[in-house]
């Protein structure tokens, strides 16, 4: 298994949701609050030349508040680290809703891998929890079966083997009543 997904920090709480505006032309990524309740952009587009628009991140400066203007995605990019000379072509976006977004493949395989542990653990604990209750019940008849055994030798001639069987089950030291009997028996 691989190593467990570091999640960024400083990303907008959750939980998100696209949001369409027919009437503007525009397509978002909110969070943070329900619907139409002044919440939180993550992501959103801008005319980016001719051809197309870039993606746009707010910077949030107290939780509350966003920065004067959101950046497009190229203002906030960095290079990969090993390939600066491919700047101008190819860069990662520095932000942490960018992060969390390219994250969201691996944090999904992350949550299916754990709903699989979660499953076969809960059907090792249900098969552990119906051996204990077999081995409980196989206890319990063992000590009415011994109980029934104990309470027929005392009867017997003597009683030897009553106090021996007694002495067993209440977890005294069996020897130990061996002995005091045949001192007992030595006296008399």
């Amino acid at each position: 298994m691989s190593a467990p997904v570091e999640i960024p920090t400083g990303y907008t709480p959750g939980p998100w949701r696209w949001e369409v505006d027919r009437k503007s032309r525009s397509v978002q990524i909110c969070g943070g609050r329900p619907a139409g309740h002044f919440d939180k952009t993550v992501l959103s587009f801008k005319r980016w030349g001719m051809r197309s628009a870039a993606p746009v991140f707010w910077f949030w400066k107290d939780g509350r508040h966003w920065s004067d203007e959101p950046k497009r995605a190229h203002e906030i990019a960095e290079p990969f680290p090993g390939r600066e000379h491919h700047a101008d072509w190819l860069a990662d976006i520095d932000h942490p809703d960018a992060r969390l977004i390219a994250l969201a493949p691996q944090m999904a395989a992350e949550l299916l891998s754990l709903r699989a542990d979660v499953t076969r653990l809960t059907a090792s604990l249900a098969a552990a929890e119906g051996e204990a209750g077999r081995l409980d019940a196989e206890r319990y008849r063992f000590w009415e079966g011994l109980s029934e055994v104990v309470s027929r030798c005392k009867y017997l001639d003597g009683e030897e083997l009553g106090d021996i069987a007694e002495a067993a089950l209440s977890g005294k030291d069996v020897e130990e009543v061996m002995a005091s009997r045949l001192a007992k028996g030595a006296a008399s």
